[in-house]
């Protein structure tokens, strides 16, 4: 269990909201919007985008680890022992490595593996916050 102020919890919350947004949500975007048919390459291209142009905004394009990142240097400390976080870590770890495996071919991985991938980033994050917020 957290030992959080309850201004600390508001601005924990504020930011898992944040990160569900800005990189569990368009981090699986791209290449589900792709129809299921589409040549590879188009894959690639998705999963690439994907990946590295996670989020376009005011503040310009920012990667998934570059989301991931930011949220991390804030709350890492506060969180680390948290099983659901050291799953976050591990899924955005796997989700940034895509673009070179989707890069070596169709036989490397498959395209529903891959979305399986992209997908669960915004499944960690669920349940980062259902463990931190929810008990």
């Amino acid at each position: 269990m957290l030992t959080l102020t309850p201004e600390q919890m508001e601005a924990l919350e504020e930011c898992l909201f944040d990160l569900k947004h800005d990189l569990g949500k368009y981090v699986k975007l791209p290449l589900g919007m792709l129809p299921k048919d589409a040549p590879w390459d188009q894959v690639v291209a998705q999963v690439r985008l994907a990946v590295y142009e996670t989020r376009k905004g005011p503040r310009g394009v920012i990667s998934a680890a570059d989301l991931f990142s930011a949220f991390a240097d804030e709350w890492r400390a506060t969180l680390s022992g948290t099983p659901s976080f050291q799953g976050l870590e591990r899924a955005v770890h796997e989700a940034c490595a895509l673009p070179d495996r989707v890069a070596k071919g169709q036989g490397a991985i498959s395209r529903d593996e891959a979305e399986r991938m992209l997908g669960a980033v915004s499944v960690s994050i669920q349940a980062l916050m259902d463990e931190v917020l929810h008990g």
